[in-house]
């Protein structure tokens, strides 16, 4: 598979810094639970899962109104694509939400693929909804688009969405499966309780809302410290500066800490070392100069970490085709994005 041509002109790109703030008004989530995708098959926990997220969301936390809150259950994968074209159309939406409950495959191309539920439910007879279709009805949206995959191998995902601003969170990496488990008197998957509990139970920080970074942090740290059997690493990608969208009111209220500016370090003097491909040398300046600023640290460290496996996996020659170059360029716009994202909020010198 070659290199998707790019879908906007470099003028035409927006940061997640405007609106830095979910707003409930203008976004849309489209939560899809997959309990059934053949007639042999059954996860219980999926439809757990989607009233306990919808239940939060529509709490004072997140405050979604009702309407803007869609629950497809047991969908075809043509529903699917149809909701997700039906939002990409509309005018005024600043973000879209996607949600996932189920299970997943990656097929011999290495394409990730969601199960569905068939229209006619036959013994190993699967709907897959490839993630390159999910990207097609994306479209060029300028929305910022938000993804939870809670299934498995589905850090696969990543590859194949090439939306200008979007965040992505996965349950797993691309070589583990996910369970549900008895959780609470009930079965849950795994990834979604957590992933529940830190937006309803908030991040003890210092600050009054979280962002999708602020999040992801949280969930990795909960599923690191879980009890139950067969937990699985959650996986983030952003692009332009998405993990800075606050999308939850923090429940824990401390004082928030003071925010250091950067010092010694110039936008310009970090972008001449990107342009000489020494990323790992500007994470590492960014990271000291930052270590007082949660919030910028959180997206180094975490870019850091996928820098880190980009380079062990190219060195083990494990990218598909051009894999590398699309993680190497996404990596490089990340980086850039960050560094104007500081220099905008007055923390780098031109």
């Amino acid at each position: 598979m070659g290199l998707k041509v790019a879908k906007k002109k470099i003028g035409d790109k927006h940061y997640a810094t405007d609106p830095l703030r979910l707003n409930p008004a203008k976004t849309k989530f489209l939560l899809v639970g997959v309990s059934s995708f053949s007639i042999d098959s059954a996860l219980p926990g999926v439809l757990n899962d989607i009233a306990h997220l919808k239940r939060t969301l529509l709490s004072s936390v997140v405050g979604m109104p009702e309407e803007n809150v869609i629950a497809l259950i047991n969908p075809p994968s043509d529903l699917i694509l149809e909701n997700i074209r039906v939002l990409v159309n509309e005018a005024d939406l600043e973000t879209i939400v996607i949600y996932f409950s189920g299970t997943s495959t990656v097929n011999n191309d290495k394409v990730f693929e969601l199960a569905c539920s068939p229209a006619t439910q036959q013994k190993n007879g699967y709907d897959l909804l490839p993630i390159t279709a999910v990207d097609e009805a994306l479209g060029d949206t300028t929305a910022n688009v938000v993804v939870f995959l809670d299934c498995c191998h589905s850090q696969a995902a990543f590859i194949n969405l090439y939306l200008e601003n979007f965040f992505i969170m996965t349950a797993a990496s691309v070589d583990q499966v996910t369970y549900e488990q008895m959780i609470d008197g009930e079965q849950r998957g795994v990834f979604t309780h957590y992933l529940v509990k830190a937006l309803a139970e908030g991040v003890e920080n210092g600050k009054e809302w979280l962002n999708l970074s602020d999040l992801y942090l949280r969930v990795r740290e909960l599923l690191a410290n879980a009890t139950e059997e067969n937990v699985t690493e959650p996986k983030m990608m952003t692009t332009n500066m998405v993990s800075f969208l606050e999308i939850a009111r923090n429940s824990i209220r401390t004082e928030k800490p003071e925010r250091p500016k950067l010092h010694r370090i110039s936008a310009f003097q970090l972008k001449n070392l990107v342009a000489e491909d020494e990323l790992g040398k500007v994470l590492t300046q960014m990271m000291e100069a930052a270590k007082e600023n949660n919030d910028l640290l959180n997206t180094i460290v975490t870019l850091k970490n996928q820098l880190t496996d980009y380079e062990n996996k190219k060195i083990l020659n494990l990218f598909f085709e051009q894999e590398g170059i699309v993680i190497k360029s996404r990596l490089t716009q990340s980086i850039l994005s960050s560094i104007d994202f500081c220099k905008h909020g007055g923390l780098l010198d031109e």
